[in-house]
């Protein structure tokens, strides 16, 4: 399903920015659907209490992933949903995001 505001549970990926409804408040694109998102937080423990900008950096065996995907249902696309995969196996489904500072 390619809405106006994500691509989830379909067969492929979609060219980035094909779903403008789903902008952010910055204009960055793709934020949910489409590709998972591979982060540097690693998969397991409970969320810190008190942090800021913080990062799971306590070395486990997988990676977290965040954001759904093309052949996943709406419920992954939520920032509130996580998984966890291997960061030694690729995956079709999986990605990262480019980001530059604010000025």
């Amino acid at each position: 399903i390619t809405t106006e505001y994500a691509n989830y549970g379909s067969l492929a990926p979609v060219a980035a920015g094909t779903t403008p409804k789903g902008d952010g408040r910055w204009a960055q694109s793709d934020m949910a659907g489409n590709v998972a998102e591979w982060t540097l937080d690693y998969y397991g423990g409970a969320y810190a209490s008190n942090c800021e900008d913080c990062v799971n950096a306590d070395v486990a065996g997988w990676r977290v992933n965040r954001g759904g995907a093309y052949g996943f249902d709406d419920y992954s696309a939520l920032a509130s949903t996580r998984d966890g995969f291997d960061p030694k196996e690729r995956r079709s489904f999986s990605g990262f995001r480019c980001a530059r500072e604010a000025k």
